[in-house]
């Protein structure tokens, strides 16, 4: 069994390229196992429709995942979420 997750940075929440790779790393160094990863995509939002609304830039980078040296999924989502609360998604 595999799940797929994705990270996100914003620019709305102090989100910056450099986060989102300190983030990759963290992944890869806790022991999951990354069966696929994507390149980082940078995503541009205009201004919405409503008044004060700044344009602003996402990064994104998705994973295939299985749970590697840990025993549980339990476990490794655990330690996954201790960086960064992705949507889970089994595949």
């Amino acid at each position: 069994m595999a799940y797929k997750i994705e990270f996100i940075t914003d620019t709305r929440f102090k989100g910056t390229r450099n986060k989102l790779i300190s983030m990759d790393k963290r992944l890869k160094d806790i022991g999951i196992e990354i069966t696929w990863e994507s390149s980082i995509r940078e995503l541009d939002w205009d201004a919405e429709d409503y008044e004060g609304a700044k344009p602003s830039k996402q990064w994104r980078k998705e994973y295939i995942i299985e749970k590697g040296k840990f025993k549980t999924w339990n476990q490794a989502m655990a330690r996954i979420n201790s960086i960064y609360a992705p949507r889970y998604k089994r595949i």
